[in-house]
């Protein structure tokens, strides 16, 4: 087994003993080193996945948007996407102009170092703050039922 191995091993470790110690429900695959979890937000699930990548040494977290930007929506769809990440310190909505998918990521390095608790905590609600943040918003642009005027006026309030 290699060094980098033996720290992903690790991180996936320390990971499932934070979620562990808080009570967290979740589902883990010990192979590919992901832990799947979700949380209730105000109105919709907040799907967390949680992934280390063994190469890069990184706690990877995505959490996919339940709802497709229909394809006539999408422009404006990835302008939104766009003008949120500029605001964005950590983290970033992805967008498949493709499929229509949404998805938040957020990484944290595990390179020569530990994941602590604090580290995962901040992952973990930091994710949800944001997806949060911007989900309903998000979710309105791609139904029409927000302009991308409005959505970026809302950005900058």
């Amino acid at each position: 087994m290699s060094e980098n191995e033996k720290r992903a091993e690790r991180a996936f470790r320390q990971t499932c003993a934070y979620l562990d110690k808080r009570g967290w429900k979740y589902d883990k695959d010990e192979e590919e080193l992901c832990i799947r979890t979700a949380v209730r937000g105000e109105d919709i699930p907040i799907p967390m996945n949680l992934k280390v990548n063994v190469e890069m040494q990184i706690l990877q977290m995505l959490s996919t948007m339940p709802f497709e930007i229909p394809a006539e929506r999408r422009i404006d769809g990835a302008l939104a996407i766009c003008e949120t990440n500029y605001l964005l310190r950590e983290g970033a909505f992805d967008f498949s102009t493709m499929r229509g998918n949404v998805c938040f990521r957020m990484n944290m390095s595990y390179f020569d170092s530990e994941l602590t608790e604090g580290a995962v905590e901040k992952l973990i609600l930091m994710t949800i703050a944001t997806v949060e943040r911007y989900n309903d918003r998000l979710y309105d642009v791609s139904q029409g039922k927000m302009s991308l005027e409005e959505y970026i006026k809302t950005l900058r309030n």
